[in-house]
């Protein structure tokens, strides 16, 4: 199996892709870079446009990763590096069903990967046009520059769970990459 170093994950908020991160990390050995915890504040304020793409663009120049985060503005960089993209396109109903079982897990206090749970209005109307609005455009970025990089499109937490243990058996395995 050729060995995965640097792993892409995007989608909507609540498609879980903390979560898959923190999973492929662990499973891989690669280190997991949330972006939202370097796009915005604890008031969740996003940092200058610049700061982002330099930070955003530093660690897709690392040798291993795990990046789970969208940042269009540096998509090309890190669908380029990446050995695998994983686009989770789950329904517009599930990813709200999921950030409303964040906010109550977690109130309006910290997950544990470091976020603050904030619902705002604005954060909302992103969620409920984001198949609208960002998947398009998602979805041109990766037809564009991921001529050579392995993208797998998952509609479900099955469907995660599936490629999760596809890959855990292919490298017990050493039987080549997880099927698509």
């Amino acid at each position: 199996m050729a060995e995965i170093q640097r792993v892409m994950i995007v989608g909507c908020a609540g498609a879980g892709k903390t979560t898959l991160a923190k999973q492929l990390g662990e499973l891989l050995d690669l280190p997991a870079i949330h972006l939202d915890l370097h796009h915005f504040d604890s008031d969740w304020k996003p940092f200058p446009r610049e700061q982002l793409i330099a930070v955003s663009s530093k660690f897709a120049r690392a040798e291993r990763w795990v990046i789970d985060g969208n940042l269009s503005s540096t998509m090309p960089e890190r669908i380029e590096r990446a050995d695998l993209v994983v686009f989770l396109d789950l329904s517009t109903a599930r990813c709200v069903w999921n950030i409303f079982k964040r906010r109550w897990k977690y109130g309006n206090g910290q997950h544990p990967s470091g976020f603050f749970v904030r619902l705002r209005p604005e954060f909302l109307r992103w969620v409920l046009t984001f198949r609208k609005n960002e998947t398009p455009k998602l979805r041109r970025l990766l037809a564009e520059y991921g001529h050579d990089t392995r993208i797998v499109t998952v509609t479900s937490h099955r469907q995660t769970a599936e490629l999760v243990a596809s890959l855990e058996a292919s490298l017990r395995t050493g039987s080549g990459p997880a099927p698509e």
